[in-house]
């Protein structure tokens, strides 16, 4: 009894000290390095969340990559996130950036979580964000597919290296949405799921938007084979 008290109260303190470090570094433009994370919108798509946003996955949604996001991160792993009291971003910026974060949703819960970290306005975030878009050329063949492909990960990291004269493997993480095993049926195994389906393409860059290595977690996420959902 005494060493599982003993053992509680050493967890709790660790638990404590860990979040009071965390509450620390969630100071806005306090980070070492920025991650663009394109989406594969598709995908995304076909997710619950997707279909639940009608403007990024209705009728006319986009084809290929959006931009997730432009994410502050911390050298050792992890990033300060939600850095500041929520608030709205100005209509007018919102127009703006909506040809690459196509849903308000997604733009206000960006700047929240992450470009409050950022150390500026929503406008200098998201023209932070447009600025490290157009440093990035998306290979020919991934910018709008009106066909499902299966490609291995090392194939699309390989695409974007290609495309991207400075961009090191290091510099680059492919991630993929894996997908749910159905449960057993009476006397039957379980059913084997398809195989991952590609989820986003997430680039490192230094605070003067050039490409530079990735820090710690920022990993490929893929295995074997992925689909590339057909983006029309």
């Amino acid at each position: 009894m005494r060493r599982s008290l003993l053992a509680a109260i050493a967890f709790s303190a660790i638990i404590a000290a860990t979040a009071a470090r965390s509450q620390d570094a969630a100071k806005a433009g306090e980070y070492d390095y920025l991650v663009l994370a394109l989406s594969w919108s598709p995908s995304f798509c076909a997710t619950k969340t997707g279909k639940d946003d009608g403007e990024q996955c209705g009728a006319k949604r986009p084809a290929g990559f959006v931009v997730h996001g432009l994410w502050p991160q911390f050298q050792k792993g992890g990033y300060p996130a939600n850095c500041a009291a929520s608030s709205e971003v100005p209509g007018k910026v919102a127009e703006q950036i909506l040809p690459l974060m196509p849903s308000h949703r997604l733009i206000r819960g960006q700047w929240n979580k992450h470009g409050t970290c950022y150390a500026g306005d929503p406008a200098a975030y998201f023209a932070r964000t447009k600025a490290a878009y157009d440093k990035v050329k998306v290979p020919a063949a991934l910018k709008a597919p009106d066909k499902a492909a299966t490609m291995a990960a090392g194939q699309i990291e390989k695409a974007f290296l290609d495309a991207n004269p400075g961009l090191s493997a290091e510099g680059v993480a492919v991630t993929c949405r894996r997908p749910r095993t159905a449960p057993a049926a009476a006397g039957k195994p379980a059913a084997t799921p398809d195989k991952a389906s590609l989820s986003e393409v997430r680039l490192c860059f230094d605070k003067d938007l050039k490409f530079r290595a990735c820090g710690g977690r920022v990993k490929d996420s893929c295995k074997g084979d992925v689909l590339v959902p057909a983006a029309k």
